[in-house]
Formats: structure tokens, sequence, C-alpha cells
């Protein structure tokens, strides 16, 4: 236990270490919930995807740049959190998240979101505060890729 909380107190875990904390948590959870939050995370390994009874994906404030391929193949997800992150665009595969009800990208570096976001039929929220998307790329993400969901998006001047 002393070792577990000296982890969590470093700024960012070793490739090692991640690992460890994704198969005792996944463990924990019969395969569920991944809860990363705050572990300064740059990537993540394609072999995320084959964790597919996947319900709840936490990697919101890390420093993630983007997302493996991968992503696509957790098609029991959720919620996916990626909030206060670095991402600059999204995989395509993310369409493929057609349970997602809860996709939160709030404080990246999005200017836009893949077309495939249209096929979350499913999604019911989407935050996208503190990304710099033109006002022509929401009204897009809105009312052409996603009609039937709510957003949340404050503008932030950059």
């Amino acid at each position: 236990m002393k070792e577990y909380i000296k982890m969590l107190l470093r700024e960012s875990l070793t490739d090692d270490e991640l690992l460890k904390e994704i198969f005792r948590q996944l463990k924990e959870t019969d395969g569920k919930k991944l809860d990363l939050i705050s572990k300064g995370i740059t990537s993540l390994p394609e072999s995320i995807g084959n964790h597919t009874k996947l319900l709840s994906l936490s990697l919101a404030d890390n420093k993630l740049k983007g997302l493996p391929e991968s992503i696509g193949a957790l098609t029991d997800l959720r919620k996916l959190f990626l909030g206060r992150n670095k991402l600059q665009s999204l995989p395509e595969s993310i369409g493929y998240l057609t349970e997602l009800k809860s996709l939160n990208l709030e404080h990246n570096k999005l200017e836009s979101l893949p077309d495939s976001i249209a096929n979350l039929t499913n999604l019911e929220e989407l935050v996208l505060t503190g990304n710099p998307i033109s006002d022509e790329e929401m009204k897009r993400i809105k009312y052409e890729l996603l009609p039937n969901t709510k957003f949340r998006f404050i503008k932030k001047d950059y």
C-alpha cells in the first residue's frame, strides 16, 4: 500500500507502473471501469483496445496529445472522460463507440471533430468547453453531426 501511495504522489507514471495500475483497476472492477485521472500519461498503448468490457474510461487531466485507433474497439463504452489533456484531434475510430452516452473533451486543443462522430447516436452529452473550435465548426457539429446531443460549450478567447 505504501508503494501505491508513493506512485500516486509522483507527477507521472512510468510505462510499467501505468500497465500495473491498469491491470489492478481492471481486476477490481471486473474490467468495466478504468480511472487514470492526473497520472501524467502522455500516450496510451494500442492494447487499450483489448479491454472491450470497459463501460467507463477516465483519462482527464493528463498530457495526452492523441489516442490510438484501437480506442474504437471499446464498443461497450458508455462514458469517456478526456478533458484537460492536449488532444489536437480524435481518431476516426471514435465513431465506433456507438454505445457512448457521455463524452467530455473540455480544455484540449481540438479545432474540429471527425465526421465519424455522427455515428454516436446514443450520445446524450458532449462537453467541448475550452477548445479553439470556430463558430462555423461548432454549428457543423451541433446541427449536422450530432443534432440530438446536449452540448456544453463556452467559447474561450484564444
